[in-house]
């Protein structure tokens, strides 16, 4: 499908919503590409794909798992989402944040604006999915991978922005979401809560994810290293949006051991945005974090990611519920206790009433729903057997005191610092 042609699909609802101004295009033409040759060679030797000047794929770990039937990522258990069918995927290589456990690429810019040419959203679409096609065929010969599984991996149904960069900078996100949307796939978009002016414009999402990397101004400052003076003001913006959104959401809580894991301290941040979940997710040392002098001893163990996954539910008077986690990916779930319902935890999306529901979310039929009722109109039980234990798989106390394992892991995240 062309871009025209995406665009002859959208409802007269999408086309009344996606008022980006496109036809200001021409302002960016005169401005240098993001993509510059030394950052394309550099990421082309980390196996992403350059969709345009300034967009990128790359396969996750979990993609190229899933196609030789070694797991699915931790979305796929807390959310339902097919993993072998996500496209993750970011639309500006740029960000307004230098994050000490970052892994972009020390190269890559950092700004606050936007300021080089912007592809066309139709340009940007087209490019993520031929990117995505390109290395998706090119597994078909590694060993272990099922071939049928690569080509099911040809269609994706899911783009995950949150790849490096903030995808909100990239001047038309908002038409670039409502085009992902009209072809049918779901969204799920991360930011780190520095542009609400922006947040508040979009569309709704299939799921909106503000990372909150830092109990308190002070540490914020010294762990994201925003350029904005008046960073943590917009944080609590974008938090206090995620309140009335009009989609799922979640904050998501990057715990880096020994920096930012004092769980009880995040609850007031957590209060003001009330999201409908929020994942613990445990920093991954890849020897590249952007100068900040973090090592593999920063990256908690599972124990510890549940351990503040509960510290945080008790600390929020046990509204969030600690459902289930993924030990691989070092991931803990707390949902709010308003998705259970009729004695079953609503986590999994119901991706085609979300698609009819991008489609027509100005129709009165939506619009006159509460929040709490929308959301659960395209959310749907999670089964039983992807609620496990959080505990039930962590290493034990000897295990991760014992120097042969804390070798195995080093040897784990060295490995994978590779890839």
């Amino acid at each position: 499908m062309t871009g025209h042609e995406d665009r002859e699909n959208l409802t007269e609802a999408q086309k009344s919503d996606i008022q980006q101004n496109v036809t200001g295009h021409d302002a960016y033409e005169d401005l240098p590409e993001m993509l510059t040759p030394e950052l394309r060679q550099k990421l082309t030797k980390q196996s992403y794909g350059m969709a345009g000047t300034h967009s990128a794929v790359k396969l996750c770990e979990w993609l190229r798992k899933g196609l030789k039937s070694e797991g699915a990522c931790y979305k796929s258990r807390f959310y339902g989402i097919d993993s072998n069918r996500c496209l993750q995927s970011t639309t500006s290589q740029a960000c307004a944040n230098r994050c000490t456990f970052c892994w972009r690429s020390l190269v890559a810019p950092t700004s606050a604006t936007w300021k080089w040419k912007a592809d066309l959203p139709e340009t940007v679409l087209e490019g993520l999915l031929a990117q995505q096609d390109r290395l998706v065929k090119g597994m078909r010969g590694v060993p272990g991978v099922d071939r049928e599984a690569v080509e099911r991996a040809r269609s994706p149904k899911h783009v995950a922005l949150s790849l490096v960069g903030e995808s909100m900078l990239y001047p038309h996100i908002r038409e670039l979401l409502g085009l992902m949307h009209a072809r049918g796939l779901s969204t799920f978009l991360v930011t780190n809560g520095q542009f609400p002016d922006i947040l508040v414009t979009l569309p709704p999402v299939t799921q909106l994810y503000v990372s909150v990397d830092a109990p308190t101004e002070a540490e914020l400052k010294a762990i994201d290293r925003p350029l904005f003076p008046d960073a943590w003001a917009r944080l609590q913006a974008s938090l206090a949006f995620l309140r009335t959104a009009r989609c799922r959401t979640a904050v998501r809580l990057t715990a880096v051991q020994g920096v930012n894991m004092d769980a009880a301290r995040y609850a007031p941040l957590v209060r003001m945005a009330m999201p409908d979940f929020i994942e613990v997710k445990g920093y991954s040392y890849t020897g590249d974090s952007r100068n900040s002098g973090l090592t593999f001893d920063n990256a908690p163990f599972q124990r510890a990611c549940v351990d503040m996954a509960g510290e945080l539910a008790a600390a929020l008077d046990d509204e969030y519920a600690v459902l289930t986690a993924e030990h691989r990916s070092r991931a803990v779930l707390l949902v709010h206790r308003r998705l259970f319902v009729g004695g079953r935890w609503k986590t999994w999306i119901d991706f085609d009433r979300f698609t009819e529901y991008s489609a027509n979310w100005t129709n009165p039929r939506y619009a006159s729903l509460s929040r709490e009722d929308l959301i659960l109109s395209f959310s749907k039980d999670i089964p039983d057997d992807e609620c496990v234990d959080p505990m039930a798989s962590c290493p034990s106390v000897e295990e991760v005191e014992s120097g042969d394992f804390r070798r195995k892991q080093i040897e784990q995240a060295k490995a994978k610092a590779k890839e």
